[in-house]
């Protein structure tokens, strides 16, 4: 016959590698991306979780006006919960390479 505080250690352990595998691990993600959208300014360029790029216009409480790159596109209204990352005016890094051409002349 089993002891009945072996199962007792053996949940409590299954619970512990959860806690440590899965629910610290989420918990870390949204302290971090609710600490990038409070620090959002006017004028930050960001990339939207649905890839946009654009620049901060306006604040309206949870929704921001973004400015979408390149300039000759309109401006659109998501939510903070959207915004996937925020980048500087220093680092280009998220700029995409100029277009190239793949059709060939016949």
């Amino acid at each position: 016959m089993q002891n009945p505080s072996a199962n007792l250690i053996f949940i409590l352990f299954l619970f512990a590698i959860l806690y440590f595998l899965m629910w610290r691990p989420q918990q870390r993600r949204i302290r971090a991306m609710q600490a990038l959208q409070s620090s959002l300014q006017l004028g930050d360029e960001i990339i939207t979780s649905a890839g946009f790029l654009g620049t901060i216009r306006r604040f309206d409480g949870e929704v921001v006006t973004i400015e979408l790159s390149p300039p000759t596109w309109s401006a659109t209204s998501p939510s903070t919960s959207s915004t996937g990352s925020a980048t500087t005016a220093t680092s280009p890094s998220w700029r995409p390479s100029p277009a190239t051409s793949t059709t060939s002349a016949t």
